[in-house]
């Protein structure tokens, strides 16, 4: 398990593939590239099965008491490598605070 780190991209095939014809072949992913913020560096990590546990998209609300990196990176990162997320069911919505002047969260 890999922590304090920020997923960049997702390496998958054919993607990453410099072949166009290999766009027509099922999708594969072999891990992911990570920004590791202390180091300040881009990681490549290859893994047989790969994760995404991002912790949500609640903060797309204005008023929330979700943490600020819940913005929903882990679904946008799925949908670029046209993944469909096995978990979606499971995201919550709901705001869990009273509106009221914030500062901006984005």
């Amino acid at each position: 398990m890999v922590t304090n780190v920020t997923a960049v991209d997702l390496i998958t095939f054919p993607h990453h593939s410099r072949d166009p014809l290999a766009a027509y072949q099922p999708i594969t992913c072999y891990g992911a590239y990570a920004f590791d913020r202390q180091e300040r560096t881009v990681h490549r990590y290859v893994a047989a099965n790969t994760v995404l546990a991002t912790g949500g998209l609640g903060r797309i609300y204005r008023n929330t008491t979700n943490p600020p990196g819940a913005r929903g990176d882990g679904l946008a990162l799925a949908y670029r490598a046209a993944r469909a997320s096995s978990m979606q069911s499971t995201c919550s919505f709901i705001r869990r605070r009273w509106p009221r002047p914030a500062p901006k969260a984005f």
